[in-house]
Parts: C-alpha cells; structure tokens; sequence
C-alpha cells in the first residue's frame, strides 16, 4: 500500500473512485501510453473495472483526450496536466500518492507489480495475468546478452512469482527454454541466434556465439524465468518478445484484448511462432550487410508489416551489436509504403504521426523514409 506524506493511500484513492463511478454510473476511460508495461497496466485496469460490472472504455495515448461530462478519467503513464480530476498511475523512482489541484497522481518504483498490489484488494489476480505483467515488466530488460538489469523492484516481483510456484529462476542458454534442445535451436531468439551459428549441438551452437560476441562462454547462460504454470509459453523471455512483436504488429486493440483474454493470446502466439523464420532472415540478412548506423537514423528493411515486428527486430540487432534502437530505428518498406512503429515514438511524436499519417496495427504509415 503506498501513502504519501498526508497519509493518502493508494487503495483509498482507488476506492474512492469506485464508490463515485458506482454512485453517479460516469463512464471510466482508461488513456494509457502505447508501451508494452503500460499498455498491460491499462488492460489490468480495464479488466478489473469491467468484472465489477462498471462502464469502462481504454484508449491510447495518441488518440486525443477530450473533457467529457460523466466521466472518470484513469492515466497509465501520461502526464497528469493531460486530464482533470483524474487519477494517473506513474513510473517513478520512488512510491508516493500526491494531490495535485483535482487529480492525484499514484507512483511506484516497479508499475505493474505496484497496480496487482493494489488491485488485489479488490479482486482476486489470475496466475495469467501475473504472467503477463511479470513479462510486460521484463521486457525492459531484453535481450539479455546486454545484461540489462532489473531495478531491485523489478526483481522483488519476479522473487515473489518464484516462492509463489509460478515461476522457477534457472541457468538456461540465452537462446530460449523449450520442451527439446531441437526446438531451441529452430526457435530460439534471444537474441536471434544467427543462422550460420546454429549447430547440432547446443554446447557448439553456444561455443560459436561465445566467439561472436567476444563474451566469456559463462556468460552464454543466464539466469531464465521458466513458467512453471502449464501454459502455451515457457519461459518470460519468450513471452516478452511475444509481447514485444504484438504490439507492433496487432497494435492497441490486439495487445489490449489478449491482455483481457488470453485466448486471444493464445491464438496470436500461433501467428507468432510462424513470423520467427521471417524476422530471422532479415536479421541474418541485415548481419551479412553489415550496415553503416554509426549516422543513419533508419535502417530499411522489405516485408510485411503484419508479420514483422521492428521494435523487436530492433531490439535483437541492438544484442548483435549492429544498431543502437536509442539512435538508429528499424523501418519497413511495404507496397510503396514506410511503416514505423508508434511504440518507438515519443508520446508527442505519436501523437502528431497519428493525427497526419493511417494506422496499421501498432505501425504509423507514412509515404516516405521518416527524416
């Protein structure tokens, strides 16, 4: 439970808000900021809203906020000058409820693990969402190989996960945990393990990138969050790339629903696993090039945008040293078009993309090479 100085509690202020939306029947529009974390803090929301059986809409950030009569404004990482009389949910280095004119403001150090601690108050959190917030959170966090570490929040929550039976923290390849050492070398995408480096043996495969990146062999395992849960994904590693390539490529209402409803997960994780071998050959492609990013603000790869994910391509040329996704982003050329993903914009940026160019999935759609 977090407080402020004034002794403002996080559950009271939420509490307060049910009772107004339960008294009054105001609609509650979520607005949270188009980020994997955020995005998933949103729907948790909307999810616990919509089982009290109350009036709730979610939106993203870019689409823009309007003051609406009879309705309860709920921010997920959007500043709070934004709305008025709202509450909004902040990332921030430390925990604190404040009162800022007539919202009030809710920050924690780790935000998912901080929203199913409050909201465990008032409804019982699904092994499933646990996961998805757990991944949600690790996503910041990939790929491993760069030794991105969790904030002692971050790793507090995976801990409790852990003596919870839900999670089993092992030493595994930084290639992905699957059922069978064939379906880890097939699979494996963390960090996209290069073709020419896969072997047979896994103890050669981790051999070969051990030389590549010029890492002690020790470091070609790390520590694995296995689910231990029988469910479609085995590992937090893999479910954050999932993640990842949903928003991009199924944006707002896909990553949205499956955070709902897992079966739509469940189904999208099917379309997944088939993109893998395609987004491999544009990194094996991109590695063979060897492109100059040290002044390139885009790098343009040929595909479809319904099937590739850039954030995550990105993110997996960022582990193989190619490109740096803070300087140089991944674009896709499709049918004439450019499509850049929203989720590497700034919320002003996205914003502005969004009121002049068409949105497909998670991707703006522009007619030229971004300047």
């Amino acid at each position: 439970m977090v407080q402020s100085s004034k002794s403002i509690a996080d559950v009271d202020v939420f509490h307060e808000l049910l009772e107004d939306v339960k008294k009054s029947g105001k609609l509650v529009k979520i607005t949270a900021c188009f980020d994997v974390e955020s995005l998933a803090a949103g729907g948790l929301l909307f999810k616990v809203l919509k089982s009290m059986e109350l009036d709730a809409e979610i939106l993203p950030d870019y689409v823009p906020s309007i003051t609406e009569l009879n309705v309860r404004v709920l921010g997920v990482n959007i500043p709070h000058t934004e709305c008025d009389a709202c509450i909004v949910f902040q990332t921030s280095s430390e925990a604190q409820v404040s009162r800022l004119k007539n919202s009030t403001v809710v920050r924690y150090p780790s935000l998912l693990p901080g929203l199913i601690n409050l909201l465990r108050e008032f409804m019982a959190v699904s092994k499933e969402l646990k996961y998805v917030a757990a991944s949600a959170t690790y996503a910041k966090y990939i790929p491993r190989i760069k030794e991105l570490r969790p904030s002692e929040e971050d790793r507090e929550f995976l801990s409790t996960l852990v003596s919870e039976g839900l999670l089993e923290a092992v030493e595994a390849p930084i290639i992905p945990y699957f059922t069978s050492q064939t379906q880890t070398l097939a699979m494996g995408i963390d960090p996209y393990v290069p073709s020419s480096l896969v072997r047979e043996s896994l103890s050669e495969t981790l051999r070969l990138l051990s030389d590549f990146y010029k890492a002690p062999l020790d470091k070609m395992k790390l520590k694995t969050y296995v689910i231990k849960y029988g469910w479609f994904v085995r590992d937090l590693t893999t479910l954050a790339y999932f993640l990842t390539w949903l928003l991009d490529v199924k944006g707002f209402e896909g990553y949205v629903s499956s955070v709902i409803n897992s079966n739509y997960m469940r189904n999208y994780y099917l379309h997944y696993v088939k993109s893998i071998k395609e987004m491999k050959e544009r990194v094996d492609s991109l590695i063979s090039e060897k492109p100059n990013t040290t002044k390139a603000k885009n790098v343009v790869i040929r595909g479809d945008p319904s099937t590739l994910s850039t954030t995550l391509i990105g993110k997996v040329l960022w582990g193989l040293n190619v490109l740096d996704p803070s300087k140089t982003q991944v674009v896709i050329e499709y049918g004439g078009k450019y499509y850049v993903s929203l989720a590497s914009l700034t919320q002003k940026n996205r914003r502005e993309s969004a009121s002049k160019h068409g949105i497909q999935g998670g991707y703006a759609v522009l007619g030229e090479v971004p300047s």
